[in-house]
């Protein structure tokens, strides 16, 4: 007798995703600058690829005080 692999994953919902991501603090402090850009810096890192210009840019920026504008063409 032989034991199958099923082909399908478990589906996770939005909490799940963001676990097994990290978030940018665990304390909750989103407000800083410094731990957004570090978490994405990571992120990006985590994954093997460098971080692109404008998103360098914007870590940058924030870090300096000057928050983006709200995405508004999602």
């Amino acid at each position: 007798m032989k034991r199958l692999m099923s082909k399908l994953s478990p589906v996770k919902n939005d909490t799940q995703v963001m676990d097994s991501l990290g978030m940018p603090n665990p304390s909750g402090s989103v407000e800083d600058p410094r731990q957004i850009g570090r978490w994405v810096e990571k992120r990006f890192e985590d994954y093997g690829m460098d971080v692109p210009e404008d998103t360098r840019e914007m870590i940058d920026a924030a870090r300096e005080g000057q928050f983006p504008d709200p995405i508004s063409d999602i």
